[in-house]
């Protein structure tokens, strides 16, 4: 070979070596950068992510479900139980049938709609006939069982059926029906 032709081959050899190079290094500008656009799409897996890399300011809101969290990661604490949809469970054996909270009711003989969740659909109806004295109705609830639980303050509750209607009656330690909120579910 000639030395001419030599020179050509070394001489196109470091143009292909020099224009890989440069490509390179033009991908992926400067020292321990990459950007989205250096990133063929869905190529960053799990184990490419640091440890708490990813944390809640990084996450869209309202974009994780259930099946992204890890079981048992999400206890009563965390939980805002007025946000959950029990709608679907209806009025099952051994499961929440319904329950609402008693605050602010008016104390005379009328019937009035209440917040909570009836696990039939039916209207939540409570009326406050008298001192720390209550009635509820859950339209369409077939519940037998009611417990009642003061929210505050170390109160005794006391809960009767009678056909579809709860009696609850709220006594103070000494024996004095009081009128506090109250937290009633039934089974």
């Amino acid at each position: 070979m000639k030395l001419s032709n030599l020179r050509h081959v070394v001489g196109y050899g470091l143009l292909i070596v020099l224009a890989t190079a440069g490509g390179a290094s033009a991908a992926i500008p400067g020292t321990n950068t990459v950007d989205s656009g250096d990133i063929k799409n869905g190529e960053v897996k799990a184990a490419d992510i640091g440890a708490g890399a990813v944390r809640s300011g990084k996450v869209l809101n309202q974009s994780l479900l259930g099946i992204d969290l890890k079981n048992n990661s999400v206890t009563g604490d965390q939980v805002r139980e007025h946000s959950l949809d029990m709608s679907s469970a209806g009025c099952q054996v051994g499961l929440v049938h319904s329950f609402t909270n008693l605050a602010g009711v008016p104390q005379d003989s009328v019937w009035r709609p209440n917040g909570g969740f009836n696990c039939s659909g039916g209207a939540n109806l409570v009326r406050h006939t008298g001192p720390g004295t209550y009635q509820v109705a859950f339209v369409g609830d077939p519940a037998t069982l009611g417990v009642a639980t003061p929210v505050s303050g170390y109160n005794s509750i006391g809960v009767t059926k009678s056909g579809s209607i709860f009696t609850l009656e709220q006594r103070n330690m000494d024996g004095t029906l009081v009128n506090n909120t109250i937290s009633f579910v039934t089974y």
